[in-house]
């Protein structure tokens, strides 16, 4: 073992697991980052990566920008991007009577680095572990917010400030689960294989179920295209008996609920039970999809031209990879966002997929067999979905949060000291501005020091010090 060596890591300890470029990267972090890693596309071509408290936000190019801690927010579901460059969230603050699995919706606006500006909360609202939701921008600042808990399922409408201007409330099966708004703006939900349509009031318009060849075709995500939508679906093309395959599908929709055409990919390693995102490319769109019926977990990306032809299979290379988000880019392309293995004890990984659609040199290209999705007409849903006119939220049911600052000490200086355990090191400021201070008074000497950037490459390196106090600047970028 070695004695009386120190190594810094001036870095987020992440690991590059693909080179990074203006069009691809991807890194690996510790397992303490949080269990509910998912990522945000940002207007500049970045990528705000988070899990329910700590955040990452990344350049386009995969440098970071900062990184940090989300105080009081509670657990940060989703994040989405605005045109101004601020940031619309969806969070889940604990019971302040500390009730157990019990917590509070929090819609908040965050200034681009994090910082929340205001937050309205829903404090009769008290919610469970199970709660799907979506932030979607429309014109004009405004955004719509789809958010559930054990005992509601609420669609929301509000103006950039964060007044309401409808909520509906839903009371049974139907709830929409993805959101999506057609070339016109008009507005969409999606809950498995039934389609909803609302006008600006908030009331429904029609509503629709999707089937092929007498089977389901469950809608998983939905992106806004030119003509209408482009999805991602699962199948199962023999129907729901015991041992029939589910496969992945990409699909094309018009604005009136018609599948116009799809692509199903069969065959694989076994069945597919999740597809988790679709993405355009320069020449097409790209998807996800996830296999856990084998004892290694399989994540695939399948790939096709605009027509739906060409397509080609491709997986992740971990070893058993459980993502748990993936979204379309902005600027095209993909990020996925998930644990390595298993979610309590691996690392953490976010992937940029490159809006070119070239991912052979990154991922292992996979066999599998297409067919072709059978189209049929709109068919009404076999079920009531939701009452006919808005519910909106009393006003006794809405608190205002007051805003809060980020922690940006968190994540954005790592140490640790080779076999030894880790000395008490100090180093400010944290973040900075490119010059750094470290305290090393409680470290052994002689030691070594190394700052390691984002990508990887040592800037700074050297070994047989004594100094109880150390200013870094040379080489660092702030």
């Amino acid at each position: 073992m070695r004695k009386g060596y120190t190594t810094f890591l001036l870095s987020l300890l992440l690991t590059p697991v693909l080179d990074a470029s203006a069009q691809a990267w991807g890194y690996q972090f510790p397992v303490g980052f949080g269990v509910g890693v998912k990522c945000a596309s940002l207007m500049d071509g970045g990528v705000f990566m988070h899990s329910s408290d700590k955040f990452v936000r990344f350049e386009a190019d995969g440098t970071i920008a900062n990184s940090g801690k989300l105080n009081d927010i509670g657990a940060l579901e989703t994040v989405t991007q605005q045109p101004n460059g601020h940031m619309i969230s969806v969070s889940y603050t604990a019971d302040p009577g500390g009730q157990p699995d019990i917590s509070f919706p929090l819609i908040a606006r965050h200034s681009p680095n994090g910082t929340m500006l205001w937050g309205i909360s829903y404090p009769d609202d008290t919610v469970s572990i199970f709660r799907p939701t979506q932030v979607l921008n429309a014109a004009d600042d405004r955004f719509y917010v789809n958010f559930t808990g054990r005992n509601f399922h609420r669609l929301g409408y509000f103006e950039g400030d964060g007044q309401l201007i409808w909520m509906q409330q839903f009371d049974g099966l139907g709830f929409p689960v993805q959101l999506a708004l057609d070339p016109s703006g008009r507005l969409y939900g999606f809950n498995g294989a039934s389609q909803t349509r609302y006008n600006t009031e908030g009331f429904v318009e029609w509503e629709t179920y999707h089937m092929s060849d007498g089977h389901e075709v469950i809608i998983e995500d939905v992106m806004t295209i030119a003509n209408g939508f482009v999805f991602a679906f699962r199948y199962q093309p023999e129907g729901t008996g015991v041992g029939a395959p589910i496969v992945p599908g990409i699909g094309l929709m018009d604005s009136d609920g018609t599948i116009t055409s799809g692509i199903i990919f069969k065959e694989l390693s076994g069945d597919v039970w999740e597809t988790m995102g679709i993405a355009t490319t320069a020449t097409g769109y790209m998807m996800t999809a996830v296999d856990y019926t084998s004892a290694v977990n399989h994540t695939f990306l399948f790939t096709c031209n605009a027509d739906l032809s060409n397509a080609m299979g491709y997986e992740v290379p971990l070893p058993s990879p459980q993502p748990t988000h993936a979204i379309a880019h902005a600027q095209g392309g993909m990020l996925i966002a998930g644990a390595s293995s298993d979610f309590f004890t691996s690392d953490r990984f976010v992937f940029k997929l490159p809006a070119n659609g070239e991912v052979s040199g990154c991922f292992t290209p996979v066999s599998f067999t297409p067919g072709t999705l059978v189209t049929e007409l709109q068919m009404e849903t076999p079920f009531p979905t939701i009452q006919s006119a808005p519910d909106l939220a009393p006003a006794s049911d809405t608190r205002l949060n007051s805003a809060y600052t980020v922690a940006l000490e968190a994540l954005c200086i790592g140490l640790g000291v080779g076999e030894e355990p880790k000395a008490d090191v100090a180093a400010y400021p944290n973040p900075s501005n490119g010059r750094v201070t470290l305290d090393l008074s409680a470290v052994s000497t002689p030691y070594a020091i190394s700052v390691v950037n984002p990508l990887g490459r040592v800037v700074v390196e050297s070994s047989g010090l004594s100094d109880r106090q150390l200013v870094l600047s040379e080489g660092l970028r702030p």
